[in-house]
């Protein structure tokens, strides 16, 4: 399963790369080739996770320096300085910032370092046109003095479903990467609370991702009492997602923040209906009360209150359902986006 910056960037380099040369830098991981034509665009990969925005520097300097017309530098978390050595039109594409983030992820002191120090780059940064997923990112950039920021919404290449696949209202869904930012022990929490009300509720985890927050989320299930009522699918295959989405009523997410959540656009287009915390990003892809649910507070409590409201009242979970499924249906495809993402570039 590969994460939605990562999805993205790929649907955006196949779609360029049909009339274009497109190249991505990225790290090295296991088996891995160090070169290798993905998808019709080139990878190279060099580093690890830590030593890749250094040895990017060195890359560039070798194949790209004076051969390539533009240079996007995807900027997430840590950057690759690139205003230091590229002298090319030079891009930035953001799908979020961290800010709070660190202090889920990173202990001190090393968690108010990260935040210090992205406030800090991001001047050297704020004088480039960037191009961000959500106005929510937008309006963060602009906060740190950014003037050229553009948005090119996320969309989703999972087909709309023409008629409502059979639903289970009290299976609850969380599909992501399992770290301590992202908070699914709310969703045990608020699996929990509905518990009490309804012994028939059950929530199912997909994903994998930091070993430690995967046993805490284990083992909370274990002391809530709740874990014969939650299962975990680790990584699932394409298909296998998209039939839990069929069959699941409601997704969660609960994150401190988001650039977008693609799982949500993938959910609205199979009819199961979201319910979010009010965060950057997850306030750009769910309307609230049309699309999804976004919580008034977000905590779990409330995360269980809207699940129980929404599941009283089957007339509003169809509407919802419909106008979820509907507004995907009029969103761009990848291939229009990555049109609006290269004509911000060829006029910016």
């Amino acid at each position: 399963m590969s994460g939605g910056a990562e999805r993205v960037t790929d649907h955006y380099l196949k779609h360029w790369s049909r009339k274009n040369s497109c190249y991505l830098i990225s790290s090295k991981f296991k088996g891995c080739q160090p070169k290798e034509k993905l998808n019709g665009y080139t990878v190279f990969r060099i580093g690890s996770q830590k030593t890749v925005y250094f040895l990017a520097w060195k890359l560039y300097k070798k194949y790209f320096k004076g051969k390539v017309d533009v240079v996007i530098e995807q900027i997430n978390t840590i950057p690759f300085f690139a205003p230091l050595y590229v002298r090319e039109k030079l891009f930035l594409f953001f799908h979020q910032l961290c800010r709070e983030i660190w202090f889920y992820e990173r202990r001190q002191p090393l968690a108010s370092f990260g935040y210090l120090f992205e406030a800090t780059y991001l001047r050297l940064y704020r004088n480039l046109p960037a191009i961000v997923v959500s106005n929510s990112t937008k309006e963060s950039l602009h906060n740190f003095g950014f003037k050229r920021v553009y948005v090119v919404e996320n969309t989703t290449e999972l087909s709309p479903v023409s008629s409502m696949p059979k639903k289970n209202s009290n299976k609850l869904l969380y599909i992501g990467r399992l770290k301590a930012s992202k908070r699914v022990e709310h969703a045990l929490y608020a699996l929990h609370e509905l518990l009490k009300k309804d012994r028939n509720f059950e929530l199912h985890i997909v994903g994998k991702g930091d070993t430690q927050y995967e046993s805490f989320l284990v083992n909370k299930a274990k002391k809530l009492g709740i874990a014969s009522r939650v299962f975990f699918h680790g990584y699932v295959t394409e298909a296998e997602k998209t039939e839990l989405l069929n069959e699941c009523g409601f997704l969660l997410v609960t994150s401190v923040r988001e650039g977008w959540g693609l799982v949500i656009t993938e959910a609205q287009a199979r009819g199961t209906i979201p319910v979010v915390y009010n965060v950057p990003g997850l306030r750009d892809s769910v309307v609230n009360n049309v699309t999804g649910i976004m919580t008034k507070t977000n905590t779990p409590l409330e995360l269980a209150e809207a699940i129980l409201t929404v599941k009283s009242k089957p007339q509003l979970r169809k509407r919802l359902a419909e106008n979820a499924i509907e507004h995907v249906k009029k969103m761009p495809s990848w291939c229009e986006q990555a049109d609006k993402f290269l004509n911000i570039m060829l006029h910016s």
